[in-house]
């Protein structure tokens, strides 16, 4: 689940990935993690995301929809509840400038 083309894809590709139904993988996820696969799901988009503002130049729209996110307003809402930033933010106060690294 940890290859982008997986996480993107998203609940559908990791039942299909483990051979187990969504409801088989929705029980064990709370039983072993105490997550739904939703959340583990948008947790590796959102480590994907964090990637691409420190080691890209991309838009943060573009940074959204290659995370897999489908939705501007939600990747921005999951994004400040997780890091206490909107991306904008996030790039800005925790990426050195090119000529500082």
């Amino acid at each position: 689940m940890k290859k982008p083309e997986n996480f993107i894809a998203g609940i559908d590709k990791m039942a299909e990935l483990s051979g187990k139904t969504p409801e088989h993988l929705s029980r064990t996820l709370k039983k072993y993690y105490n997550i739904t696969p939703s959340q583990l799901v948008n947790n590796l988009r959102l480590n994907y995301a964090v990637n691409l503002l420190t080691n890209t130049n991309l838009k943060i729209i573009d940074t959204c929809f290659e995370s897999g996110f489908v939705n501007l307003s939600t990747f921005y809402n999951m994004f400040k509840e997780e890091h206490g930033v909107t991306p904008n933010e996030f790039r800005k106060n925790y990426i050195l400038p090119s000529n500082q690294i």
